[in-house]
């Protein structure tokens, strides 16, 4: 992955397949945000940052947010693609969750020669992101 001089793609074969078969990215937006995520987490997270680590839990977060909007059908992807800009920090939140939990998963506190750490629910994030509703 080249984030700093080039192409980024968190996306691998099969993430995403096309009429035609093919795998690729949902969008080029959505590329954009999540580089622009993935920048903002590599500057703040300096101490053996695994990249590659990091962008699967940014996907992961992100197609999250995603469903738990529940897109109608017919919203156009334009549209999908500017709200889930508004949902930048909680995509962010929960890739930055996500990633400190690697190695840590399903606990919810953890004590080792006196240091005591307890996360919080990671639903808490989620909560922040309101479905759609459709009238009938």
């Amino acid at each position: 992955m080249d984030v700093d001089g080039g192409t980024f793609s968190p996306w691998s074969a099969g993430d995403v397949i096309d009429g035609g078969g093919v795998a690729k990215p949902e969008t080029d937006a959505m590329d954009e945000l999540l580089k622009e995520i993935l920048e903002d987490l590599q500057k703040e997270i300096t101490d053996d940052l695994n990249a590659d680590i990091l962008s699967s839990k940014l996907k992961n977060a992100y197609m999250e947010v995603k469903d738990a909007r529940g897109y109608p059908d017919d919203y156009k992807e334009a549209a999908v693609e500017k709200d889930m800009k508004r949902y930048y920090s909680t995509i962010r939140n929960l890739a930055l969750y996500d990633y400190n939990q690697v190695g840590a998963e399903g606990q919810a506190s953890h004590s080792e020669n006196g240091t005591s750490r307890t996360w919080r629910d990671r639903n808490e994030y989620l909560k922040r992101v309101t479905p759609i509703a459709i009238c009938i």
